[in-house]
């Protein structure tokens, strides 16, 4: 490259002078790779690398350090254009990123201690060691540098000095703290905000010039930025959780000091002609909006001053606020949106305040009134004085709530709305009413929907309302029949409906989200319940189902109202929900349509009309909605619980009562025959429903024959010598109704099930009494097993199958309408269990006194019960637990499945030829593998 030595030393010379302003990497390279010069001018070139060397010692820089790790990628592709780092922290870097990683020493640090302990111990390990302020939780530096000490790779003494040093410079922070120096620099910037605030008051009270007024709110922004210099701001939230805390103390000072000064700018203001001036407003709020900082603690302060106002109504404050809302809102592009839990979607500050503003008590509702009347005069005067148009700075929810407040102020007695709120102030609410801009405001916004008003009702809690009961009655007609049915109709004529119906379908709508909302937010702590008028609104919907024109109620009618309104709203809410979440969800919905119903009166769980007698569309309709979901409906095995069949028996008996050609026991034969649980529950809770049956009303066949049931057990049951007779003369040959005695009897512990009463049961010429309270006791049975309660049913159930196994077999093989409209459908899923159960406890021996081994029928329903225990546990196994179920994947042990496999066995293992060749081929081929094997095998062993 180089040909005499007069280029080498012209370069050299070059070299030199570059020295200074040359990179340490640079200098590195040009130290260690010098094979540029020819050997034979070497000597001219150590001045040059001894310069290099001393220079690169200034600069703190190894000249030998070429690093542990090798260069990325794009660091070496970017060390021409970029000044790379100094090597030895970018190792220390890689090092304790590589340890986060992997959770343990790189080797590459490993290789250099081992290979390369100078540049370890000179370089590296001070480097990593250089004192700081140590975090409460350690981070990924302070974890590598305890995994090195305790590997024993950092000398003792230079770890110790590292702890002193680091100490140390704690010890002098916490010195430095809470000295009166200290102390005073903290109060003097929250000082000065005091007073720039006071000035900023003083300016707007004595008529402010825009110059005064710029230039202070520039001192107080100026400020802001001083004091808030050090606060880890969160970058440009967009959304703010107003329920979500934040714990810093030093911006909520900040946010105190301002909002205190903001009142009283707002209190001081100058009044013209009446009113407060707000051209000051608009320029404070920009300025706020350019502190970011700021918005999260300034909105959840602002949310907390209106959210928490029960009984506060009297602070002058909260008036005072109001115009800082007008003016985010008008500003709202500089401020991030809010919200709350169970929001939609994300809202202004301005919008959330209106709407969920408490009203539930007089206080809350006084308060918000003032609130709502505030943010209308502020929005009026500054539209008035500015190029803002007062339909976007007030939303819709302003208006909404504050006309429905008014409304119900009005309804209220003068003399108690003039000690809530006081006849001058209502009188100025009054007067915004009365100006044109508020009504041509309210023509752009209009008034809230039925839905909304109804909503707000139901937050009110009756013994704390500013309405008197037959005040908010009258109220409520007013409401419905002044603004919101007038208003439907108008869509309804569109649509076709009638506008009660329209009505209708609002309100229950309203009401079922009311009390499911209720249902999940209800804890333990039953103190903690909120009290509603839910009773009031019910009694309005009673009397709209009353105004039904009674030619919509004719004998036409082919669907219950109420149950077509909830059957369209489960479509809606199964619709946007996953699969696992509809059980929950229409538990849920089911619970809040079931109270609805029993706060309504009685015949309007039968009818569309109090006035007219279900037909038998109608009662088909109501027996199809109890069958369908009498999971989520029933709380035992086999009947629907006390409240629900008392509410349809009082229903059948008042129709019954007011109708002359609707006869009680026509009602019940219909009802009864329709929905099998019903006729059950009728009977298990006879008692508690006998004193319902109306004083002189006709006499019903049919409620004599459930006191007649009741009678004839007792009396079989009793042990006396009329009992012999008594088992003679059956009162009914309805299995429904003397199982479901027998059972509850069974249950309370009255009765037990005699040798005489199973004989009966046993030679009873009807195969439906003993067949259905066997069914009755499997079903129980599943049910027990869900529970995880004793099962002393067994014993009943096996007591059957030794006298009659011919007519217990049919009920496992699924020969049964019962189990599919009366059993819940958790016991019915587990016949299959009980039945294995049943060899589990008995072993073989119950069956083979009853000669049933060998036998065709017990083998096809082995098979058959194998078959569904099989699916049910590859369903709701272990493995898979089901949310449908409740107890099920702990009763489906592996132990059980592998017993019932050993049964299934066993009794192939006992069956005749005859026997497995006539088992059905559609039954065998869906067995399971191992069966199906099982039955070739022993198949052909019989042949041979």
């Amino acid at each position: 490259m180089f040909t005499n030595k007069k280029e080498v030393m012209f370069f050299l010379s070059f070299l030199n002078n570059l020295v200074p302003f040359e990179s340490a990497e640079y200098l590195k390279a040009h130290i260690q790779h010098a094979s540029f010069i020819p050997s034979k001018f070497k000597v001219h070139l150590d001045d040059y690398i001894s310069l290099a060397k001393t220079r690169l010692q200034d600069l703190g820089v190894p000249w030998d350090a070429t690093g542990i790790f090798k260069p990325k990628q794009d660091e070496a592709a970017g060390s021409s254009k970029v000044q790379v780092k100094n090597p030895i922290e970018v190792d220390i870097s890689r090092a304790v990123q590589a340890f986060e990683e992997k959770g343990k020493i790189p080797p590459a640090v490993i290789q250099a201690i081992m290979f390369r302990r100078k540049y370890f111990h000179t370089y590296f390990l001070p480097a990593l060691l250089k004192p700081r302020m140590l975090p409460d939780i350690p981070d990924s530096k302070m974890k590598f540098i305890l995994a090195l000490n305790e590997a024993n790779k950092i000398p003792a003494e230079m770890y110790q000095e590292y702890e002193l040093k680091c100490g140390q410079m704690l010890n002098d922070l916490l010195e430095g703290a809470f000295t009166e120096e200290a102390m005073e620099e903290v109060q003097e910037p929250m000082d000065a905000l005091k007073g720039d605030m006071e000035k900023l008051a003083n300016i707007v009270k004595s008529g402010w010039t825009g110059d005064d007024l710029r230039r202070q709110l520039s001192v107080i922004s100026d400020g802001l930025k001083t004091m808030l210099v050090n606060v880890d701001t969160v970058s440009a939230q967009e959304v703010v959780d107003l329920e979500q805390a934040v714990m810093d103390k030093y911006v909520a000072e900040v946010v105190d000091v301002l909002l205190a000064g903001f009142c009283g700018v707002a209190s001081t203001s100058e009044v013209k002609e009446g009113q407060r001036s707000f051209q000051w407003l608009e320029p404070f709020v920009t300025m706020l909006g350019g502190h970011s900082a700021l918005h999260t603690m300034l909105l959840q302060k602002m949310w907390s001053s209106v959210a928490d106002k029960e009984g506060c109504s009297s602070k002058e404050e909260i008036g005072d606020c109001t115009s800082l809302f007008v003016g985010i809102q008008i500003r709202q592009d500089m401020y991030p949106k809010v919200k709350t839990s169970r929001m939609d979607r994300v809202y202004s500050i301005l919008e959330v305040a209106a709407e969920k503003i408490p009203i539930s008590k007089r206080e809350g509702m006084v308060a918000a009134l003032r609130f709502l009347t505030g943010i209308l005069e502020c929005s009026l005067n500054v539209s008035s004085s500015s190029d803002v148009h007062l339909h976007d700075i007030v939303p819709s929810p302003v208006v909404h709530k504050f006309l429905y407040l008014l409304e119900r102020f009005k309804n209220c007695e003068k003399h108690r709305r003039d000690r809530l709120i006081g006849d001058e102030k209502f009188e100025e609410i009054l007067h915004v009413c009365r100006s044109e801009k508020f009504k041509m405001l309210v023509t752009s916004k209009g008034k809230a929907k039925l839905d909304q008003w109804v909503k707000w009702e139901l937050q009110v809690v009756p013994h704390w309302d500013i309405l008197y009961d037959c005040e908010r009655h009258n109220y409520h007609h007013l409401a419905l029949m002044g603004d919101f049915l007038p208003g439907l109709e108008k869509e309804c004529t569109k649509t076709g409906l009638t506008v009660y119906w329209k009505a209708m379908n609002i309100i229950v709508n309203a009401l079922m989200d009311h009390s499911r909302g209720q249902h999940l937010c209800l804890k333990e702590d039953k103190s903690e319940m909120t009290y509603s008028s839910q009773r009031e609104i019910v009694q309005l919907l009673a009397e709209i189902l009353s105004m039904l024109p009674a030619e919509q109620q004719g004998s036409q009618t082919i669907k219950h109202q109420l149950i077509s309104i909830f059957d369209e709203r489960c479509e809606e809410v199964k619709g946007g929900l996953d699969s696992e979440l509809i059980p929950s969800v229409m538990a849920a919905e089911i619970d809040s349509f079931v109270r609805l119903l029993l706060t309504l009166p009685p015949p309007f769980i039968l009818t569309n009309h109090i006035t007219h007698t279900p037909n038998e569309s109608l009662l088909s309709h109501l027996a199809k909605f109890l069958e369908e979901n009498r999971r989520h409906l029933m709380v035992n095995s086999f009947h629907l619980p006390h409240l629900l069949t008392a509410h349809i028996f009082k229903g059948l008996t008042i129709l019954s009562s007011s109708s002359e050609s609707w006869e009680l026991d026509t009602a019940l034969t219909n009802m009864i025959t329709l929905c099998p649980l019903l006729k059950i529950s009728f009977m298990v809770h006879w008692y508690k429903l006998k004193p319902f049956t109306l004083m002189g009303s006709k006499p019903s066949v049919t409620l004599q024959q459930f006191e007649a049931v009741h009678q004839w057990i007792e009396n079989t049951t009793s042990g006396s010598e009329s009992s012999s007779t008594s088992l003679k003369t059956t009162p009914s040959e309805d299995g429904l109704l003397l199982s479901a005695c027998l059972l509850v009897k069974i249950h309370q512990k009255q009765i037990h099930l005699t040798d005489r009463i199973f004989n009966y049961l046993c030679t009873s010429p009807s195969h439906e009494v003993f067949q259905a309270l066997a069914e009755v006791f499997i079903c129980e049975i599943g049910w027990k097993l869900l529970q995880g309660e004793h099962n002393h049913f067994f014993k009943y159930l096996v007591e059957f199958i030794r006298m009659n196994y011919t007519r217990v077999l049919p009920l496992f093989a699924g020969q049964s309408t019962l189990r599919r409209r009366v059993c819940h459908p958790s016991s019915e899923s587990l016949y299959s269990v009980v039945f294995f159960k049943l060899f589990e406890r008995d072993d073989s021996s119950l069956w083979s006194e009853n000669q049933m081994l060998p036998s065709s029928a017990l083998l096809t329903t082995a098979l058959e019960c194998h078959i569904k225990f099989r699916d049910l546990y590859l369903l709701c196994g272990p493995l898979t637990p089901s949310r449908t179920l409740g107890h099920t994947d702990q009763i489906l042990s592996v132990e059980l499945l592998a017993a019932c496999n050993n049964t299934m066995l066993r009794l192939i293992n006992l069956s005749l030829p005859a026997d497995i060749q006539n088992l059905p081929d559609t039954v065998v081929q869906r067995s399971s593998p191992e069966v199906q094997s099982y039955l070739r095998i022993k198949g052909k062993q019989l042949a041979s």
